[in-house]
């Protein structure tokens, strides 16, 4: 059985679903799938429309269009002073998207940067394609991080690798995730 909800190529993020998976794209490819306050509306949309959906849907992949996961926050939206619904929209998107009682699986390729890090850790698995390359980039760009970083990453990596993620805007590839 395939259905398919929001499956629009107009929209910032579209939900596919396909015998009992429901597969969330971002879809800003042109942007390296960079996350502004109107993706992060349309997110919590397709989170809720999931949790709502709990006896279609088993399974949750959340990917990106085209060659990344996502570049993270979009600079050039803070720059214009875009802002997001509520002062914690974007932390509290991430939060139901963790708490969604259906597996979350992070499908990776290319960047997965600063905010994409922070929405990709709300996953339950991840998995990593060859050319997956992970950072935290908000040290380098004088940013604080606000989506659950601080709490997620030691977490998952352990405190002392989550620090010099942190501190160094140092790039992971797969390999060195993995370990």
């Amino acid at each position: 059985r395939m259905t398919s909800i929001s499956d629009n190529s107009e929209s910032l993020v579209y939900r596919k679903d396909t015998n009992g998976v429901a597969t969330i794209t971002l879809n800003r490819p042109h942007v390296l799938n960079a996350l502004n306050p109107e993706l992060f509306i349309e997110l919590r949309a397709l989170i809720t429309s999931i949790e709502d959906d709990q006896n279609d849907i088993g399974v949750v992949i959340i990917r990106g269009a085209g060659r990344a996961f996502s570049a993270g926050n979009d600079l050039g939206s803070i720059a214009k002073g875009e802002q997001a619904p509520s002062k914690y929209f974007q932390s509290e998107t991430i939060d139901a998207l963790e708490e969604l009682p259906q597996p979350v699986i992070a499908s990776v390729k290319g960047a997965c940067y600063t905010g994409a890090l922070e929405l990709m850790l709300a996953a339950d698995l991840v998995i990593a394609g060859d050319n997956a390359v992970f950072c935290d980039t908000h040290a380098p760009f004088s940013l604080t991080p606000l989506w659950g970083m601080t709490k997620r990453l030691p977490l998952r990596i352990g405190p002392a690798a989550a620090k010099e993620m942190m501190y160094t805007g140092k790039r992971v590839m797969p390999e060195e995730a993995l370990k």
